[in-house]
């Protein structure tokens, strides 16, 4: 892989990170008190560690984006997220946020 297109794709990462730590800076974590970011920020680490793509990475770092934000903007949100990274990163976050809702409401009926 060349230079630039690395590079490229560390500066994606790095948007994505920031806009995680916009996302969520005033969230606290419910059982430690700790900052939220710190829950994204370890996804994106596991993500790593596992050697997924950039795209998955940058999906990895998003993927409360969407699900914490107001009612009101969750459209706005997607649409900036497919803005900056694309319709299928966009459309990532989003069935990802879809399927866990299905899979905790299975859940709850199940158990």
């Amino acid at each position: 892989m060349k230079l630039k297109q690395i590079l490229w794709e560390l500066s994606l990462i790095d948007k994505a990170r920031d806009i995680a730590q916009l996302s969520h800076l005033k969230q606290k974590r419910v059982a430690s008190g700790k900052p939220y970011i710190v829950h994204p920020e370890r996804v994106l680490s596991r993500a790593k560690a596992f050697g997924l793509s950039k795209d998955e990475q940058i999906i990895a770092v998003l993927h409360d984006v969407y699900e914490d934000s107001l009612e009101n903007t969750k459209s706005s949100v997607l649409n900036k997220i497919e803005s900056m990274f694309g319709k299928s990163i966009a459309n990532a976050v989003y069935l990802y946020k879809m399927l866990l809702r299905k899979m905790r409401l299975f859940r709850v009926v199940y158990e």
